[in-house]
């Protein structure tokens, strides 16, 4: 089995990358490996002269490499076949100069080869076939100190299968080595016959780009008074570069009240710039809140705008807050709602909303004592209210104040806010003065409430609950009267009826209810006249007479009748009058009388009653 190392060709054209591939005819299997290329070495070194005496020992050191790997790979026989070992290594990395910035490099490596002669062996190695490529890197602090094997680490990004690579996530203006190495694919290798090695190229070192600080972390506060506020900062993560001179500049807004400069369109001015983290800022405004924000800069530039940080000076009690506002109102009801006042560097935690005890439109506000009474309307942390329970058509008076921990604002200028106006509530029963034989006489007193608005009329209403009251009116509620004064007389009544009479009252928002109705009567009159008599049935000296009871009875009980007979011309009967008294069965129907008569007298059947006269009702208000 034949061991080798392999070495791909450097991408370099000096003149002693070009020696070296030229020594490749003067390779023969018989002359040692290590020897071959100690020679070459020499001649390198005699060749170019002191300019190239360092990078040649760099190499001589990486070489020392291959020397390890020949120990651990002694020569050894296998089947009767010569172990050999081909001291070779893979190429350095070469750095794309335009590519390197402060964070990230790019590098660039050629195909690895054999080491120059192994093709003049007598058994030549198979062709190489790279599977990937391991890659890795270490910061250096001295590139003239030899990095330990245990500092290496491979890329976060993992192996690579291109020859180049972008290593980020460097620090800039530090200085990082990169080594690649060369996996095979042993697919198409003859295993039991070769054996082949490979070890890591020469370190590529360079340094990143310096760079501008890195964005500066919010300020925090250190003291605070009521005109002053001291606040610090960190030195920024990133400062860009080793030895870098960081410096500051303080902005602020709202500015201080003695800043005379221009602010920027977002309000900031800079207060300050030097090298110390902190700075005491004063001539400020107590309770007030002011935002800060540092920029770094360093040789290469400025940083991003840091972040920002809002503190306030000493707290006060909030400011006087505006006069709440009326959004709605009902009967009942005003909803208001306020803005929150500046709370001077403490939170507001609460609110005090007080009104008065109202009064009506065109009224003066109640007072008791040195001023206005007020009352607790609403407390709490919200910015809107709806106070209940007041007065329809009262005009009340709102006054607001806010808390924090400093304590109470002053009271805010009143808001006068009116509920509205409802109808009036149901007035008293009227009251009967005087009623006689067709009129009436009624007289009431205003509600109680009137609804928040004047009363400015009344009406009021008549049903008739007698029978001949019902016939001259009908069955249903009768508008008689409409004005304003307190009082009204029924006119054109019938006698010995009774009635019912019932009132309300209206004000701007319309009319309230009825009251409960008040029963009147008139008093008692004559009877109506009854049906006229008819001749029922007739014998020789005698006959049955009928008629119809009056449709109203006056009033009263009627007690009797008086029936009349007058002879007709030629007769020579003279009759008495006649007086029937009315029994309890004659009072729903109709009536009849006997009379001894003399024969011979004609009959005739009872006729219909006819109607009463009639006549409308025309109530008057009394004076």
């Amino acid at each position: 089995m034949k061991v080798l190392s392999v070495q791909p060709p450097m991408m370099d054209s000096s003149p002693r990358m070009q020696h070296a591939l030229s020594s490749a005819a003067q390779f023969s299997p018989a002359q040692s490996p290590k020897a071959a290329a100690q020679e070459d070495r020499e001649e390198e070194c005699a060749a170019d002269g002191p300019a190239e005496a360092e990078e040649d020992e760099q190499e001589q050191g990486v070489s020392e490499q291959a020397e390890q790997v020949e120990e651990q790979e002694p020569e050894r026989e296998l089947e009767g076949d010569t172990v050999l070992t081909v001291d070779c290594l893979c190429p350095t990395p070469e750095i794309i100069q335009t590519e390197l910035d402060s964070s990230s490099a790019h590098l660039v490596w050629s195909d690895p080869h054999y080491a120059p002669g192994v093709s003049e062996m007598e058994d030549v190695p198979p062709p190489l076939q790279i599977h990937r490529f391991e890659v890795d890197w270490t910061q250096v602090t001295d590139p003239g100190d030899p990095i330990k094997e245990e500092d290496w680490r491979p890329l976060p990004s993992g192996d690579v299968d291109t020859q180049d690579v972008k290593v980020a996530g460097l620090r800039p203006g530090h200085t990082y080595a990169v080594r690649v190495r060369p996996v095979l694919d042993w697919e198409d290798v003859d295993q039991d016959n070769w054996d082949i090695h490979t070890l890591p190229s020469k370190p590529a070192i360079f340094t990143t780009l310096p760079s501008v600080p890195s964005q500066i972390k919010p300020p925090v506060l250190v003291s605070r008074e009521r005109k002053a506020l001291k606040v610090k900062w960190a030195f920024p993560d990133e400062p860009g570069g080793p030895d870098m001179q960081i410096s500051y500049s303080l902005f602020v807004s709202p500015p201080p009240t003695d800043h005379g400069g221009m602010a920027d369109p977002e309000g900031f001015v800079q207060v300050y710039s030097g090298d110390e983290p902190s700075f005491k800022l004063q001539r400020l405004l107590p309770g007030q809140r002011y935002t800060f924000w540092v920029m770094a800069w360093n040789q290469v530039g400025c940083s991003e705008r840091g972040l920002p940080a809002t503190f306030s000076t000493q707290a006060t009690v909030p400011s006087q807050p505006s006069p709440p506002v009326a959004v709605k109102s009902n009967e009942t009801s005003v909803s208001l709602y306020w803005k929150a006042p500046p709370n001077n560097g403490s939170e507001i935690t609460s609110y005090t909303l007080e009104r008065d005890e109202g009064c009506a439109v065109g009224q003066q506000p109640q007072t008791s004592g040195t001023g206005s009474s007020f009352c607790l309307a609403y407390a709490g942390p919200l910015l809107c209210a709806q106070v209940k329970g007041l007065h329809s058509g009262f005009r009340y008076r709102f006054r607001l104040r806010a808390h924090n921990s400093e304590g109470s604002s002053y009271w805010s200028e009143c808001l006068t806010a009116a509920t509205a106006a409802t109808l009036p509530s149901c007035p008293m029963m009227p009251t009967v003065i005087n009623t006689t034989r067709t009129s009436a006489t009624v007289s009431w007193a205003l509600p109680q409430n009137d609804g928040g608005a004047q009363i400015v009329y009344h009406q009021v209403e008549l049903q008739a609950l007698s029978r001949p009251a019902v016939d001259l009116m009908g069955p249903d509620w009768m508008q008689t009267f409409e004005g304003t004064t307190m009082g009204c007389t029924f006119m054109n009544l019938r006698p010995g009826c009774t009635y019912r009479a019932r009132m309300r009252c209206a004000n701007s928002s319309g009319w309230g209810a009825f009251c409960f109705p008040v029963e009147l009567a008139t008093a008692a009159d004559v009877p109506d006249a009854p049906g006229p008599p008819a001749i029922q049935e007739g014998g020789t000296n005698s006959l049955i007479v009928q008629w119809h009871p009056p449709l109203h009875n006056g009033g009263a009980r009627i007690t009797r009748y008086h029936l009349e007979l007058t002879p007709l011309p030629g007769s020579t009967f003279s009759p008495s009058p006649m007086v029937l008294h009315l029994s309890q069965q004659h009072q729903h129907q109709q009536l009849a009388a006997t009379a001894s008569l003399p024969q011979h007298l004609p009959q005739s059947p009872i006729p219909p009653p006819s109607p009463l006269p009639s006549s409308p009702i025309h109530p008057m208000p009394s004076h």
